[in-house]
């Protein structure tokens, strides 16, 4: 990990739940570069407690919980890219700073990414083909979005599944992250932007993961 600390200015833009932790990553607003933020070099998602922010101005001085769409002023002990996450920057301390809250107030459009395919087709790649430079996260408009439900064999549980269409390729069986759709019905929503990760190396693959839905209008 290169071991210089720094402070960066985030756009939050995904925040999903992993067990008890949280995988959250944003966009540096300065350089319009990735951030995952972890609590370790081995990429561990954040707890609840290292995922709060506070604003000086506030008349209530107890940390929060950080949203998608805050803006953050977070301090790092430096990157640290694994295979298949090369945007992982471990966090140097608990609670950040929220600046603003960009809903409606910014101009995205430069920061959107316009990659040829989302890793290839299908809905994983071999942990083979990962290049440690390689891009895990993309900012993207898709068409013909869609939700349904599978029933897990193993433990009975719904998991969250979507399709889509980016650059005339057909994606389906997509895991779905957002917490907005945990519990949500089937539903065609046609045109969103979506943020999409790769997760990490599981039995030798990393799956591909909708990790936040914008709707036709939240994000443009």
């Amino acid at each position: 990990m290169r071991s210089k600390e720094l402070s960066k200015l985030i756009w939050v833009l995904a925040k999903s739940r992993k067990e008890q932790a949280f995988c959250i990553a944003g966009k540096d607003v300065c350089s319009n570069e990735w951030v995952r933020l972890v609590s370790d070099e081995s990429g561990c998602a954040l707890t609840a407690e290292q995922a709060k922010v506070h604003y000086s101005g506030a008349s209530v001085k107890e940390p929060w919980d950080v949203k998608v769409n805050d803006l953050v002023r977070v301090n790092f002990k430096g990157s640290s890219p694994i295979n298949g996450q090369a945007e992982n920057w471990v966090i140097a301390e608990y609670v950040w700073t929220l600046c603003n809250h960009l809903k409606g107030k910014v101009c995205v459009e430069r920061f959107f990414d316009f990659p040829e395919s989302i890793w290839g087709e299908g809905g994983r790649i071999s942990d083979d083909d990962v290049d440690l430079q390689q891009n895990s996260l993309y900012l993207i408009n898709v068409k013909d979005f869609q939700i349904y439900h599978l029933d897990s064999s193993l433990n009975g549980k719904r998991k969250v599944k979507s399709s889509f269409v980016f650059n005339n390729i057909i994606y389906s069986n997509i895991s779905v992250t957002d917490p907005n759709y945990y519990y949500a019905d089937d539903q065609f929503l046609g045109d969103v932007s979506l943020v999409v990760s790769l997760g990490q190396e599981y039995d030798g693959y990393h799956y591909k993961i909708v990790a936040k839905i914008f709707k036709d209008g939240e994000i443009r």
